[in-house]
């Protein structure tokens, strides 16, 4: 088992070697494996081999948003009536394996490099954003305020990020700290 990605969008991929998993066949059955051609093999134990096939499923979340410390559950597949042909059992078929080794996402603050500003007069303020993060993520991030128009001195304003922009951070190994911030609205100038 294989695990990529970052925390909370890992994935898990399971290779079989079916090479070795012959070899292990041919050993338990007493063959000796360095003389054995392929051409001797019975049909049926390479029918087997090829009919074997992996499965992968989590309990703990979706296969394409793995964190580390998930269980993932590895099931092996197989012919049963190829199996009883060439005398063989598996066992362990079914194997719980824990996610690890994925790369912990930074945390950041995206509001860190962010100023806001107010302009306009008092009963008819609106808000103004600008950024200066040279992360990617923060500078592309899609910014909004609840309420831009008709602001007062005093108003609280919250400027919030989108959810697809938290989603392209992940994907770039980041993890925003807050998805939402308040400013307080001042310095507005009054008739």
């Amino acid at each position: 088992v294989e695990y990529d990605g970052y925390d909370s969008i890992g994935t898990a991929e399971v290779y079989l070697d079916k090479t070795k998993l012959l070899i292990g066949i041919l050993d338990a059955q007493g063959e000796d494996t360095k003389s054995v051609s392929s051409s001797k093999l019975s049909l049926s134990l390479n029918a087997l081999i090829n009919s074997i096939e992996i499965e992968i499923s989590s309990p703990d979340s979706a296969l394409d948003s793995l964190s580390n410390g998930d269980k993932i559950t590895v099931t092996v597949k197989y012919d049963e009536l190829l199996m009883e042909k060439n005398d063989l059992e598996f066992i362990n078929a079914k194997k719980e394996y824990t996610v690890k080794g994925l790369v912990e996402l930074e945390e950041i603050d995206p509001f860190e490099d962010v100023t806001v500003e107010f302009s306009g007069t008092s009963p008819n303020g609106y808000a103004n954003y600008s950024r200066g993060s040279d992360i990617d993520c923060v500078r592309w991030a899609t910014m909004e305020f609840d309420n831009n128009s008709g602001l007062r001195n005093g108003d609280v304003v919250t400027l919030s990020i989108d959810p697809a922009s938290v989603d392209n951070a992940v994907k770039e190994g980041y993890k925003f700290a807050v998805t939402s911030k308040e400013y307080t609205v001042e310095g507005l100038n009054y008739y």
